[in-house]
């Protein structure tokens, strides 16, 4: 049977648009309107279609979102980046919150996270927060663009969840943060935010063929392409810019306790005047990282971070410093107990076919063995 399909159109859209509509929004608290039409599904679930306007998006009560989807089977589609959805000022709470469901595609939308005014403490606004201020961390997941989690107290996570070909920026927290099976964010366009500005939790996922733009000289990202306690993740074909002026701690992360990750055919470029701590930082282990483009164009090399039983082949490195991280002893233990040998007590990792511009391994005071062969090097003063 074929889903039930709404359209819903935003009190400025143009007259032809509102012509077509199910419903037109009112301009004072249009997520209620949103919220509504899901709410209308049955399990079967349906399409909401957003026409081009701009859509007020205030905070559901007693919740974390504007726009709350706790159906199964739903999608959530605009016109591009004519669909715009404006999180309104001191609303504290993602943008569309998903909750513990299945089958859900986000996808052409425009979604401005009103950063400057979300997390606001005693009344002052800040863009930047401190790292120990304990007000931005009970809040700071929940200040995000689009957030996929479980419920409270319930152990079923979301899953099939799909965000593509969005523009997402201006978020207090994170643009995107899924927790769940099969997750994808695919070919969107990313702004900066305060923490990451994509985080896949428990995988299976993939991130593939977005581009971020880290532009702000106030504030710092954390992380733009990440995962966090998930294994087999996919980060893909990704374009990541840090312009003249900005900062950005971290480029691609896999995090610690974290297995089977492909860092394939990504493109971050650090220009002049822009800091980055780490192109990669592959805390994880059974990690390829190949086929990538870092280019760092100031004079200090920029940090390429691998931990034991990495595979880093095929890329192109300029002005990069591959580091290899001293293995946590937890590693060793419970992978030599799983399989019953001794050899990650110096764990392996393979440096193969490389090309080096100004570029080197520091291979420092670990124990891991480097299996080094055909890279390439050129060294220019």
């Amino acid at each position: 049977m074929t889903k039930k399909i709404i359209y819903i159109a935003a009190n400025d859209s143009i007259s032809s648009k509102k012509e077509r509509a199910n419903v037109i929004c009112d301009g004072k608290n249009d997520a209620q309107i949103i919220n509504e039409a899901i709410q209308s599904f049955t399990q079967k679930g349906g399409l909401v279609f957003l026409f081009a306007g701009t859509y007020i998006i205030l905070k559901v009560k007693d919740t974390h979102g504007g726009i709350i989807i706790d159906k199964s089977n739903v999608t959530v589609m605009g016109e591009g980046d004519a669909t715009k959805l404006l999180l309104q000022k001191y609303q504290d709470c993602n943008a569309i919150q998903i909750k513990g469901v299945k089958n859900v595609r986000i996808n052409n939308l425009f979604i401005d996270g009103n950063r400057e005014y979300q997390g606001v403490k005693n009344g002052e606004i800040k863009d930047e927060i401190e790292e120990d201020d304990s007000h931005f961390r009970s809040f700071s997941f929940n200040l995000s663009g689009i957030k996929a989690d479980k419920y409270s107290g319930d152990h079923h996570f979301p899953q099939n969840v799909i965000v593509s070909n969005c523009t997402i920026q201006n978020c207090k927290a994170l643009c995107v943060m899924l927790r769940g099976k099969n997750m994808i964010v695919e070919n969107n366009h990313l702004g900066e935010a305060r923490a990451d500005v994509v985080e896949i939790l428990n995988g299976p996922g993939i991130i593939r063929g977005n581009i971020v733009v880290i532009s702000s000289k106030t504030l710092r990202t954390h992380t733009a392409l990440s995962t966090d306690l998930a294994n087999f993740v996919s980060i893909t074909d990704n374009k990541v810019y840090v312009k003249e002026g900005a900062t950005l701690h971290l480029g691609f992360r896999t995090w610690h306790h974290s297995f089977f990750h492909s860092i394939k055919r990504n493109v971050l470029i650090v220009e002049k005047n822009a800091h980055v701590n780490a192109v990669v930082d592959s805390r994880g282990l059974f990690t390829s990282i190949e086929d990538n483009s870092f280019v760092n164009y100031n004079i200090e090399p920029v940090l390429l971070s691998i931990n034991g039983l990495n595979n880093v082949s095929g890329n192109s490195l300029t002005n990069i410093k591959i580091g290899i991280r001293n293995s946590h002893p937890e590693y060793s233990e419970k992978w030599k107990q799983m399989w019953r040998c001794g050899f990650l007590e110096d764990m392996m990792v393979r440096i193969k076919k490389n090309f080096f511009y100004n570029s080197n391994i520091d291979k420092g005071s670990h124990k891991n063995k480097i299996v080094e062969g055909e890279n390439v090097w050129l060294n220019v003063k």
